[in-house]
């Protein structure tokens, strides 16, 4: 790709030169060429009939040449950006300036800076630009969206984007939804199942830790969790164990004033010297069930305090099955979710205030993106059974309005 020069009294003359060669499609960079003389104005320009080989144009059979390919807009538009923030503040006032003078040429303007271009950045940014593209027209595919199965997903609560994400993946492998019914529901079936999973678990396993942000409601949960056990077998014993690192957690009231009430130990460590002392105190009781603070998101405090609890509790000879909890209602935060996965590493989820949820589709999309599988389901409704094991069929049969 060759970068041609044209010099005149004036920036205007010189534009004029290379307009009256190459038409009045060319590329204007903002530079100027390093051998000025006669107190010339120079401009640099590329001619729309560059070319650039491009390796997805390369035939199928690898024995015929590269297909060389003029530069498109899109192209064109990769270039504008490629030194974006090179000399930012002095390259938006030369725009700037230059837009009144040029604006009578009707030419396409270029901002790259001083740098020289780099094509292998242009490259790697056409190719993620392309591929965007290639989604949003595989998007588009209209007919699908009126497929039953597409539209039962629609109003389960389940965002447009993943289903067509799935849609596209089975129909890619050559399952056409309306050529082949049965194949596809089939598909569209295993993929509900792999993300709701096979909870085969006990409904509770004798040493949990709980973790949950302010609107979690896991305190509840865990007093529903005591309830659950003694009304099961009210003699096994249960120990509540509350971590809390440098003390920069309030406990709320309500777990202390139940555990008083009903006469079960609950005690608060701050160091991992305590939490394991009061472990291997409690190690004959039938459950130990522990606390944690509330995570806020965007505190800066939250990362390093989880850091430390999640190295005290793996120090823990006995393993504790983590749980995140999840209030139902706000399962909308992709960033919570990451952090979590990677923080937390929760193996179990529980979601609470289910009873608020009508569309349980947002349920499964937070499922897809944990990394963890659902043991329970908690609701406020006092005229319902406050905690459901979660059992999957029942899950995909009430998302789907079939139950």
């Amino acid at each position: 790709m060759d970068i041609i020069h044209y010099y005149g009294q004036t920036r205007k003359e010189a534009v004029d030169k290379a307009i009256s060669e190459h038409g009045k499609d060319i590329y204007v960079l903002n530079e100027t060429p390093n051998n000025l003389t006669n107190g010339l104005i120079g401009i640099s320009i590329i001619p729309a009939e560059e070319t650039i080989d491009d390796q997805e144009f390369e035939s199928e059979n690898s024995n015929e040449d590269l297909v060389a390919t003029p530069i498109s807009t899109l192209r064109k538009l990769a270039l504008n950006f490629e030194n974006k923030y090179a000399g930012k503040l002095e390259n938006s006032k030369k725009v700037n300036a230059n837009k009144i003078d040029q604006s009578s040429n009707r030419f396409k303007y270029s901002t790259t800076g001083k740098e020289q271009l780099n094509l292998s950045h242009i490259e790697m940014r056409l190719n993620s630009i392309e591929s965007l593209i290639d989604q949003l027209n595989n998007s588009k595919k209209i007919e699908y969206y009126n497929h039953p199965i597409f539209l039962q997903l629609i109003n389960s609560g389940i965002p447009a984007n993943t289903i067509s994400d799935w849609f596209l993946r089975i129909i890619n492998t050559g399952i056409d939804p309306f050529h082949k019914p049965e194949d596809f529901n089939e598909e569209i079936s295993k993929y509900l199942a792999n993300i709701v999973g096979n909870n085969l678990g006990q409904p509770l396993e004798p040493h949990t830790v709980y973790f949950g942000d302010t609107l979690s409601n896991k305190r509840s949960i865990i007093i529903e969790l005591i309830d659950y056990i003694r009304s099961k077998n009210s003699a096994q014993t249960i120990g509540v164990i509350t971590i809390n690192p440098e003390k920069k957690y309030l406990k709320r009231l309500e777990l202390d004033f139940y555990c008083t009430k009903y006469s079960i130990p609950c005690i608060e460590t701050n160091d991992s010297i305590t939490l394991q002392d009061v472990c291997n105190k409690w190690q004959h009781f039938d459950y130990l069930l522990f606390d944690t603070p509330d995570i806020i998101q965007d505190d800066v405090h939250s990362s390093s305090t989880f850091e430390t609890i999640i190295e005290w509790i793996n120090n823990l000879e006995n393993s504790l099955e983590k749980i995140w909890v999840q209030n139902s209602a706000t399962c909308h935060n992709t960033i919570k979710i990451k952090w979590v996965n990677e923080q937390i590493r929760a193996n179990q989820i529980i979601f609470s205030h289910f009873d608020q949820v009508q569309k349980l589709g947002s349920l499964l999309s937070y499922l897809d993106d944990f990394k963890a599988s659902c043991k329970m389901l908690h609701t406020d409704n006092n005229k319902e059974e406050k905690i459901k094991l979660f059992e999957p069929k029942w899950f995909i049969g009430k998302l789907l309005d079939q139950v």
